[in-house]
């Protein structure tokens, strides 16, 4: 896998993604994310999964389901952001968050039985589509059908 930082420099220079950064929301009492860091942690994110798809159950390297939801949130944090950053910057880091959504949208499908948002165990309304997505195939979609799937509820 290319360096982050370096897969980020093919949109954004060092300067560009410091400002990037500014745009950001607190994740902790001492902790803040900017764009430009959610950007590569969402693509992060996107290659374990796409790199655990056909590995065993048992692996223990594999990642779960929380990490999916872990990694949707993190989506919803590159929104969050993207909408507090400078617009001039936002359309320069614009392609580099539809890449990794398209490589998202590669290695899932439709999540037509709300397994990721069952796992999550939060009722939001109105997730956008990177909640309704599952992965075509590996542990992170047993896990999910296993333990969340049809039939299942979320709770009271």
């Amino acid at each position: 896998m290319t360096d982050p930082v370096e897969w980020l420099g093919r949109w954004v220079d060092e300067a560009d993604r410091a400002r990037l950064d500014e745009a950001s929301v607190t994740l902790t009492p001492s902790r803040t994310i900017g764009l430009a860091g959610a950007v590569i942690g969402w693509r992060a994110h996107i290659a374990k999964i796409d790199a655990d798809l056909d590995k065993a159950p048992d692996d223990r390297s594999v990642w779960g389901a929380h990490d999916l939801v872990a990694a949707v949130i993190l989506r919803d944090i590159v929104a969050e952001t993207a909408r507090l950053a400078d617009p001039t910057l936002l359309t320069r880091i614009e392609p580099a968050i539809a890449e990794v959504d398209e490589w998202f949208r590669r290695i899932t499908e439709p999540d037509d039985d709300g397994c990721v948002e069952r796992a999550d165990g939060r009722r939001v309304k109105g997730r956008d589509w990177w909640w309704h997505r599952i992965p075509t195939r590996g542990p992170i979609r047993e896990e999910l059908h296993d333990d969340w799937g049809h039939g299942l509820s979320t709770g009271p």
